[in-house]
């Protein structure tokens, strides 16, 4: 009998060999590894008898509201002027987003004095956009703070902007 005819039969014993250790293999590997995932996030975690432990809420994304009319405002130190549109991001849900437009007038009140103490050259670029943004939130939470409301402004978005 010719050698090259011995060589197949052997050939499947050791397919099989391989593919039963790959498999234990892939088996501990990934058994470990769901094993260190369950004890390191905690979901096995010991608790002493009658520990309160700690349940995180998930947080709420803050709700925008548009403003429906558009600010104008003379800026500082020139002749020109400024008109923007906002969006309000609250905290709070929709009963912040409620109390937000019945303050209006005074939210409105102050945007327009904030925009008042602004230059053009400040507002020419985006650094001086962004300043504009942090200060709204700022004197917009310093309003809504003494209305009493429980809400907070999160952010400023501008839907439009223009200087002339």
């Amino acid at each position: 009998m010719p050698d090259d005819m011995i060589a197949p039969a052997a050939a499947p014993k050791s397919r099989a060999l391989a593919l039963i250790l790959f498999v234990s293999v892939a088996a501990a590997i990934g058994g470990a590894g769901g094993g260190a995932a369950i004890v390191y996030s905690g979901m096995m975690a010991p608790h002493a008898a009658g520990e309160i432990t700690e349940v995180k809420a998930k947080a709420t994304p803050p709700t925008i509201v548009e403003l429906p009319r558009p600010f104008t405002a003379n800026l500082r130190e020139s002749g020109r002027y400024v008109q923007l549109s906002l969006g309000i991001a609250v905290s709070g849900g929709a009963t912040a987003a409620d109390e937000l437009r019945a303050n209006d007038v005074a939210l409105r009140s102050t945007v327009i004095e904030t925009l008042s103490n602004q230059t053009d050259i400040e507002l020419a670029d985006p650094a001086g956009k962004k300043r504009l943004r942090q200060q709204l939130t700022k004197a917009l939470n310093d309003t809504v703070h003494k209305s009493g409301a429980d809400y907070k402004v999160v952010d400023v978005f501008f839907t439009a902007f223009v200087v002339q």
